[in-house]
């Protein structure tokens, strides 16, 4: 998973613990005035964990690669073409500028693969110990799915070898026997109190990029109708959302960005909770009464959402039922084939940027890239792609402004909050982070 890659990848760029975006596997770079060509300057003597030193080919290789995959491609969408200048200098040529790139390329989306090992392996790569290829600062050694993951410093690390020499991530069902050294998940807000007080523990809170939230169907069914989507918002408690999925660690949020995203304009207002209203606009659309499934995760916060969404659109008129789904059925059938009325999910974004909207809002991103509302809007479509391209800041908060009173009118899906996101560690161990990168293992270091 992603946390795994986090220790065996690297990209181009990355995001230090000032929030900066700096080179990583790039020694340097440079972008046109225009925004509309990128060159990089790779380090030299960088090696893979199978020996093969990184070329300007294997980043090609990767960038390509990302544009091909549905689960990336909208990260690449302002990519015209990706060049080898020579072994260590790759331009990137854009279709139309984008303000949020250099994030996307510091994101575990861009990280760069070993063309050789990617080829030799083909559809197994990633699969085993063996065909897990990075330049990143740890060397996957034992994996058992699901269970457990061993890692090992890389001694030839281009950035120097790890402090700690050595990981071992296990899965632990029970979240209070959990912090061994450290706990790479979210710390649950129930034992946020009680693992603060503890003395041999460090807990660090930050605003999360994990986005909850309803999905509803605009492409088939009922909720095609714009009456019965605003009835949606009108009648879903969003307050007692965030109680139960966060225990109220978080912020309720009135589009798909988080509370600090770059270019995000005033958040401005959102529906109020007012079930008479769902309920006259309900009837309004002849569709009282209407049976009306959402389906869900079976795990974590989401049936719990899922059952109290039940209650609010059953107390407005709707004859509703929860569907609880495994993970990868819920992806497939609902994400990818739309077999949906209304969803209840979580979507993590690549970037801290307004740019997330792009992969929520726009036409090309219906599936499992990101719009799973399916919402398709050609006025949407404008903004968000002007809005990627604006180089002003102010003008671009300008359109997203527009993009999000669209978003409100259209109810193009229905936000519910961004989690508070935590960690806890032992206090043998040190880190300058305190951010979205906290989780990659590196920069901790034991303390003498």
């Amino acid at each position: 998973d992603n946390y795994g890659h986090m220790q065996v990848y690297n990209g181009l760029m990355k995001i230090n613990e000032k929030r900066e975006i700096v080179p990583d596997l790039a020694e340097s770079y440079e972008v046109t005035p225009d925004g509309m060509e990128y060159t990089f300057h790779l380090k030299q003597s960088v090696k893979f964990h199978n020996g093969e030193e990184l070329k300007a080919s294997d980043v090609v290789f990767s960038g390509q690669r990302a544009q091909e995959s549905p689960y990336t491609s909208a990260d690449w969408a302002s990519v015209e073409s990706i060049e080898a200048v020579d072994d260590y200098t790759v331009k990137i040529h854009m279709k139309s500028a984008s303000m949020a790139f250099l994030e996307t390329l510091a994101g575990s989306f861009a990280f760069i693969v070993n063309e050789k090992a990617v080829t030799e392996y083909g559809d197994q790569y990633g699969m085993s110990v063996e065909a897990t290829v990075g330049t990143g600062p740890y060397i996957l050694k034992e994996w058992k799915p699901g269970e457990l993951a061993v890692y090992e410093a890389n001694p030839d690390y281009f950035d120097g070898e790890a402090d700690i020499k050595k990981l071992r991530f296990k899965a632990i069902s029970d979240t209070n026997t959990a912090v061994i050294d450290y706990y790479m998940n979210t710390v649950p807000p129930v034992s946020m109190e009680s693992l603060s007080n503890n003395e041999d523990l460090n807990v660090v809170s930050f605003p999360s990029q994990n986005f909850t939230y309803a999905i509803i169907n605009c492409e088939t069914g009922i909720f095609t109708d714009v009456k019965m989507r605003q009835a949606l918002a009108y009648a879903v408690d969003r307050e007692k959302m965030l109680v139960l999925g966060g225990e109220g660690l978080g912020t309720i949020v009135n589009c798909s960005a988080g509370p600090d995203y770059t270019a995000l304009p005033d958040m401005g207002s959102w529906y109020e909770y007012n079930p008479e209203k769902a309920r006259e606009l309900i009837q309004e659309a002849g569709l009282e009464g209407a049976s009306v499934t959402i389906k869900t995760y079976s795990t974590g916060s989401y049936p719990m959402l899922a059952t109290s969404m039940q209650q609010d659109l059953s107390n407005v008129g709707l004859n509703v039922e929860v569907l609880q789904m495994e993970r990868n059925a819920f992806i497939n059938d609902v994400l990818g084939e739309g077999q949906f009325e209304i969803g209840i999910c979580g979507f993590s974004s690549s970037v801290a940027d307004m740019d997330c909207m792009y992969l929520h809002l726009h036409s090309s991103c219906i599936g499992l890239t990101g719009n799973w509302s399916r919402y398709s809007s050609p006025e949407m479509d404008k903004i968000l792609e002007d809005a990627r391209a604006e180089t002003d800041a102010e003008a671009r908060k300008e359109l997203y402004r527009q993009a999000m009173d669209l978003y409100r009118e259209e109810v193009c899906e229905l936000p519910f909050y961004y989690a508070t996101d935590a960690r806890a560690f032992t206090k043998d161990v040190t880190t300058d982070y305190a951010n979205n990168s906290i989780d990659r293992i590196y920069p901790f270091r034991w303390v003498d």
